[in-house]
């Protein structure tokens, strides 16, 4: 396992990649929750909240909407 992936483990909750997932492709916190059938705010908490367990930003928001960091690049794979 990469060590940056072994680092990230034990540090963050595996449900909260649904939330990673859903911005990453649809790219709108909206859309994502929709999709989810959730609230965006849980959308923007849960994606905060991992962040901050592994330490990284995942996402940089443009006007186009969410887009991965290098980070969330490297998250993709998990």
């Amino acid at each position: 396992m990469h060590t940056y992936y072994a680092q990230m483990h034990g540090g963050f909750d595996w449900n909260d990649l649904k939330y990673f997932l859903a911005l990453h492709r649809l790219k709108r916190m909206t859309a994502a929750a929709n999709a989810l059938a959730i609230d965006q705010t849980t959308i923007g908490r849960r994606i905060k909240v991992l962040e901050k367990s592994i330490g990284a930003h995942l996402f940089t928001r443009l006007p186009e909407g969410y887009e991965l960091t290098a980070a969330g690049e490297r998250m993709l794979p998990i």
